[in-house]
C-alpha cells in the first residue's frame, strides 16, 4: 500500500503514479495476479528515494536550527 500519492507531495514519481493507476484501470482483474507488480515496485523505490531525500534535507535543517538555538 502506498501513502497519499499527491502530485505536489511526490513530484519525482508522478509518471509512475499515473502509469500504475492506468494499469489498474485497464487490468481490473489481472492486477490481482501481478500484472502491475513491476510498476508498483518501481513506484515503491521512487517513493523511498524521495523519502530519503526529504529526510536528509530535514536533518540538515534541524541541525542548523539547533545550532542557532545554542
Amino acid at each position: 500500500m502506498h501513502p497519499a500519492l499527491a502530485d505536489h507531495l511526490n513530484p519525482g514519481c508522478v509518471d509512475l503514479v499515473e502509469r500504475l493507476m492506468s494499469c489498474h484501470a485497464e487490468n481490473r482483474w489481472a492486477k490481482f495476479f501481478g500484472k502491475c507488480n513491476a510498476l508498483s515496485e518501481a513506484l515503491n523505490r521512487c517513493l523511498g528515494e524521495e523519502f530519503e531525500e526529504r529526510r536528509k534535507k530535514q536533518l540538515v535543517e534541524a541541525r542548523a536550527r539547533k545550532a542557532r538555538v545554542k
